[in-house]
């Protein structure tokens, strides 16, 4: 997708915590192959999907999904408190697991199949970020630790999506 079509995040509405969770929503919904339009309004009462939300989260998927592509986690820029730049991290985390565990309230086959080909680990990994306190003292070894995070973070997404079987939805 050309990025001039492709909604800006910061043109996004709601605040960076807002904005986070709806990633993890999207990227969890993106590696279950399944359409973020069908699943909005079940996830997202408040907020309607409009078409710069749809146009970000087919973004946000071709980004998961492509091999030319590089999935970017969508968070505060560098020169923010690393706090907040923290609770971003978890927001994202704690909404793909929870998008997760809706679907498969949902939908027993998928959740039988991402029981069988899921990377268990990738989503223990997501369920301890999540809990990781936003309280730092902001240290060089506070912000390379949070960058290692992010990293492993945007590449288990992709892992992730690699792993789990085309299934019908």
């Amino acid at each position: 997708m050309n990025v001039s079509h492709t909604a800006q995040a910061t043109d996004l509405p709601g605040s960076d915590l807002e904005r986070s969770t709806w990633q993890g929503q999207v990227a969890a919904l993106s590696c279950l192959g399944l359409c973020p339009g069908h699943y909005w309004s079940q996830l997202n009462p408040e907020q309607p999907y409009d078409d710069q939300l749809k146009a970000w989260a087919e973004h946000t998927d071709e980004q998961i999904r492509s091999d030319d592509a590089e999935f970017a986690l969508l968070l505060p820029d560098d020169d923010m408190h690393l706090a907040l730049r923290i609770g971003c991290l978890r927001a994202f985390c704690q909404a793909f697991v929870d998008t997760m565990a809706h679907i498969a309230s949902l939908d027993p086959p998928r959740a039988e199949a991402f029981a069988r080909h899921t990377p268990g680990e990738i989503l223990y990994d997501m369920i301890e970020i999540s809990k990781i306190s936003p309280h730092t003292e902001q240290t060089d070894a506070d912000e390379r630790d949070f960058m290692e995070l992010t990293e492993y973070l945007r590449v288990a997404v992709r892992v992730f999506a690699l792993n789990y079987p085309s299934i019908s939805s």
